[in-house]
């Protein structure tokens, strides 16, 4: 009986001693993390959304494929916005038209008017495809922002990733059939957030310090020191011959 106790506390405590260690093996397993692919990683880096100003209408033009003319027609309403790097390059743009119309047709002008927009022209450069939408998104938010209350767009049939931005936009299509679709977004229930200021043109103008380089420095000492010995020198006989 002793024999027998002795064996099966034995087994007992080898068996508590593998459960331990296969608990300890466990809790110092490493964790294993799965890293997403490199195109599911926003590569959203630093990046500037502003209004448009005619002195941009050539580099947008080369983005949106437009004629600079036509450009700088739609930048003067004032709410085209653009995206920009840090050290200023254009790499996305959003072009938009004001207007106004009757807000009643039946009642005609007596019925009032209301500003209307209407989305023109959505682009970026390679770099810039990830800013379009909150390039789009703070034209929109500059044309409510100045009493704009229905936006309006034209669209390809064909061209559904365009379809679908502008819907994620919040724009939604009358009924067509032809190849090109109406869409349209009520401005004054929306409430379009790029998640980003849009600055004013004028605020991002950066002009570089205006520093004198050495040589011409030096030249203009040179230049202060001897025209003050000349005048020394004038005033030397002047003193004497009141002497």
């Amino acid at each position: 009986l002793g024999d027998n106790l002795c064996s099966n506390t034995v087994a007992l405590m080898n068996s508590i001693i593998l459960v331990v260690t296969g608990l300890g093996a466990v809790m110092h397993r490493p964790t294993a993390f799965r890293v997403a692919p490199a195109s599911a990683v926003s590569m959203n880096g630093a990046w500037e959304l502003r209004l448009a100003s005619s002195s941009d209408a050539d580099k947008i033009a080369k983005i949106t494929k437009l004629p600079p003319a036509i450009v700088s027609s739609f930048v003067g309403c004032k709410a085209c916005t653009v995206g920009t790097t840090m050290e200023g390059e254009i790499v996305s743009a959003t072009l938009v038209n004001t207007f106004k119309r009757v807000k009643d047709k039946s009642a005609g002008a007596a019925g009032g008017l209301i500003t209307a927009g209407e989305l023109m022209k959505v682009a970026a450069a390679p770099k810039g495809k990830e800013y379009m939408k909150q390039t789009a998104l703070g034209a929109l938010k500059t044309l409510k922002t100045s009493g704009c209350t229905e936006v309006t767009a034209s669209v390809s049939a064909a061209d559904n990733d365009l379809v679908a931005m502008y819907e994620s936009l919040g724009f939604s299509t009358d009924p067509s059939e032809g190849d090109m679709l109406t869409m349209r977004m009520n401005l004054f229930a929306s409430n379009p957030d790029p998640k980003k200021r849009v600055e004013d043109a004028k605020a991002l103008v950066r002009k570089a310090p205006q520093v004198a380089a050495p040589e011409a420095a030096a030249e203009e000492s040179d230049a202060e020191s001897e025209g003050a010995s000349d005048e020394a020198a004038e005033e030397e006989p002047a003193e004497a011959a009141a002497a």
